[in-house]
């Protein structure tokens, strides 16, 4: 038998190959005389001439275009808050300038006994909606300073501290628009976090290392070993089936890297082994988050099935009209489905760009309407043999922002197409997206189009009136919720609305929405029998302002749809009838809402 040590001393490829390829590679990409990558010295002199000049010129014709001096210039400024102290390190509170106006929160790492030449880390995360609250992210820097390293962790960009509409990622675009790079932001960001470290007398200039995890913790392969293991999705199995919901979703982590749509096997047990135990202990279904080749780990998927530019060379992303992928994806669709799913997540739609690969067999280059027909037919592919697999399809074209590229019906209600829209993002911080008005938007959406709205929301920022769950009940037909409230008693609120949610449900998904103002919501079910006692609509009333009000609601039956003849019995506040006009007195809390039942009378 071979030893391990012996194993790991075998050679696979002669290193020799290994440069030569390299340096085929990079040849024609840097126009570099042969002669000068073919001679070790003066190829390596060369080299870092030339990368010294691609670096400058890529930071100011590209990174900082259009950027005020005044940005680039400003001393740094750190205000410097509380400090912590824990078993071997401290924590330090502050928040530093990263250009004119704009503060980041950080937090400062130090080791209790501070040495001269002290290395340090810039610990960077994704999207996390926590930020540097998270624990990962707290963890990995305690332990850096308990070593000796000094560890920064700034906020970023629409997450944590800094979640807000204003901050989002997609927020640059408008900088782009007044002829200042938006990168230029981030950028600075990140330098200005360097110049904090460089101030502290003990950090040693030529040690400061830079780590993190793009996209948070749950992309990264050694953190879905960590923290997505079947123990954890029991637990939120756990809490699903308290809160009385029908389907435990699985976002990003399942599978065995990004949108590999490989069931992890390691990790989860067996997926139909899985099904079966969310059935039986929880009554649980299967929903998965399956985003497609926009967003997604390219090594997951055949190298056929990446882009290739104008002049001709393999670039690291995919083509979404590769047959590769579409193949790929298809097969392993279809045995996730198979398996038990019931709810597929077309994330990851945006358009993956152009593609100059012949042997795909698209326009060239690859065109937008064919990127889109490409999803309908993987779509197709997946309803044909699996028709009641709910599908939800994310805005084709764009992704990860609140408006639309393509039509709303595009593509929907075609033979064998997709079953439900995103929500428009109103997933991060839904409270806020309500209060700004931003969320308004769902009510008029559901008034205009029958097509249902998937969304899921954070319940962790609601409040112990229910609004958001309410709110997006009301708005969208297929509603998912994440995050259990730590106040018991917002909890217990939240277990309490959805009891009452799964009761009139139908009112909600199959009922008509009518307009009797933006926060009173009456949704109608048409084809219920106007028999005495029986319950034909439904009113939610909110109050989206931070003080207690009093209303007086009058509507007639055919404001709602139904004969102005009909007598109504409203169950939930006072009311009166005369004629063919009902009124209703409604007191609402701040941020709050209420329910009203209405039932024929006679």
């Amino acid at each position: 038998m071979l030893e391990v040590k012996d194993f790991l001393a075998r050679t696979f490829v002669n290193p020799s190959e290994l440069t030569i390829r390299v340096q085929r590679l990079l040849e024609p990409l840097l126009k570099a005389p042969a002669t000068a990558v073919s001679k070790t010295n003066e190829g390596m002199q060369w080299w870092q001439k030339t990368a010294t000049q691609m670096r400058q010129t890529l930071l100011e014709q590209v990174v900082l275009r259009g950027v005020p001096q005044q940005w680039q210039q400003t001393p740094l400024k750190v205000e410097w808050l509380d400090t912590s102290l824990g078993n071997g390190y401290r924590i330090r509170k502050l928040r530093y300038q990263a250009i004119p106006g704009l503060w980041i929160p950080a937090l400062l790492y130090e080791p209790t006994i501070v040495k001269p030449s002290t290395p340090a880390v810039l610990y960077l995360i994704g999207h996390d909606s926590k930020g540097k609250s998270s624990v990962y992210a707290q963890t990995f820097c305690i332990n850096m300073a308990k070593r000796g390293v000094y560890a920064l962790n700034p906020e970023w960009f629409g997450f944590g501290q800094l979640a807000h509409p204003e901050l989002e990622h997609g927020c640059m675009n408008q900088l782009d628009l007044c002829g200042v790079r938006g990168v230029s932001v981030f950028y600075l960001s990140l330098k200005r976090a360097l110049d904090v470290f460089l101030s502290l007398p003990h950090v040693d200039p030529k040690r400061i290392g830079v780590t993190g995890l793009l996209g948070g913790d749950r992309t990264h392969l050694e953190r879905r070993q960590q923290f997505y293991r079947r123990e954890h999705m029991e637990e939120e199995a756990k809490k699903a089936a308290e809160l009385g919901y029908k389907a435990l979703y699985l976002d990003s982590g399942w599978d065995t890297s990004l949108a590999s749509s490989i069931w992890a096997d390691d990790r989860l047990g067996k997926q139909k082994d899985f099904v079966k135990m969310l059935k039986e202990r929880y009554g649980l279904s299967l929903a998965l988050h399956t985003p497609l080749a926009g967003w997604c780990d390219v090594n997951a998927y055949p190298i056929e099935a990446r882009r290739k530019s104008k002049d001709g060379q393999v670039l690291p992303s995919l083509c979404s009209a590769a047959p590769a992928y579409l193949q790929t994806k298809a097969k392993r669709l279809l045995k996730l489905c198979e398996d038990g799913a019931v709810f597929l997540m077309f994330d990851g739609s945006a358009f993956t760009g152009e593609c100059y690969y012949a042997t795909h067999g698209h326009s060239l280059p690859l065109t937008r309407h064919e990127h889109c027909l490409v999803y309908l037919k993987l779509t197709q592919i997946v309803k044909c043999k699996f028709p009641k697999v709910l599908i939800e399809l994310h805005a084709p074209i764009v992704a990860g922002v609140t408006v639309r590229y393509a039509p709303t019906y595009f593509l929907h209600s075609l033979p064998h197409s997709f079953d439900e829209l995103w929500g428009y993002e109103f997933m991060w911080d839904p409270m806020d997206d309500l209060l700004s008005g931003r969320a308004l938007s769902l009510y008029y959406v559901r008034l205009a189009y029958d097509i249902p709205i998937y969304l899921h929301i954070d319940l962790c920022k609601d409040n112990e009136h229910a609004l958001i769950f309410w709110w997006y009940a009301s708005t969208c037909q297929h509603l998912g919720v994440g995050g259990k409230h730590p106040a018991p008693k917002v909890w217990e609120a939240h277990k309490k609305a959805m009891r009452t949610y799964r009761r009139i449900k139908r009112f909600y998904t199959q009922g008509k929405l009518y307009e009797l103002d933006e926060t009173v919501h009456a949704h109608v079910l048409r084809d219920r029998k106007l028999k005495t006692r029986n319950s034909i609509a439904v009113l939610s009333i909110f109050k989206l302002a931070t003080t207690e009000v009093e209303r007086e609601i009058r509507f007639k039956p055919s404001d709602i749809g139904l004969p102005d003849n009909l007598r109504l019995h409203c169950i939930g506040v006072p009311y009166h009838q005369k004629g063919s006009e009902v009124t209703l007195w409604v007191r609402l809390p701040a941020l709050g809402h209420q329910l009203v039942e209405v039932l024929v009378s006679r």
